[in-house]
C-alpha cells in the first residue's frame, strides 16, 4: 500500500520529474495508490485560494479520481 501526502501530490500536479517518476514506478508494480481524505481537503483547500480556480480544480479532480481516498475518522486517529 502506498498512501501519498499533499507535498508529494502537489509536486506531481506540478510536473516535479522526481514526483512524477515515482508514480510511474509505483504504477508498474499495479499498486494501488492511496491518499487521505485530509489530504484531499488540503488540495481543494489550496484550490479554492488560487487564482487558478477552474483550471486548478479540473486537474484536482482527474488527480483525486486516479487514487482511493483513505477516511480519517475516530478509528484511524486511534
Amino acid at each position: 500500500m502506498v498512501i501519498l501526502d499533499t507535498d508529494f501530490l502537489i509536486g506531481v500536479l506540478r510536473g516535479n520529474e522526481a514526483a512524477v517518476e515515482k508514480i510511474k514506478i509505483i504504477e508498474e508494480y499495479n499498486s494501488k495508490i492511496f491518499t487521505t481524505s485530509i489530504t484531499s481537503y488540503e488540495l481543494f483547500k489550496g484550490v479554492y485560494l488560487s487564482s487558478s480556480l477552474t483550471k486548478n480544480l479540473m486537474q484536482i479532480n482527474q488527480l483525486l479520481d486516479n487514487l482511493v481516498i483513505l477516511s480519517f475518522d475516530l478509528e484511524a486517529s486511534k
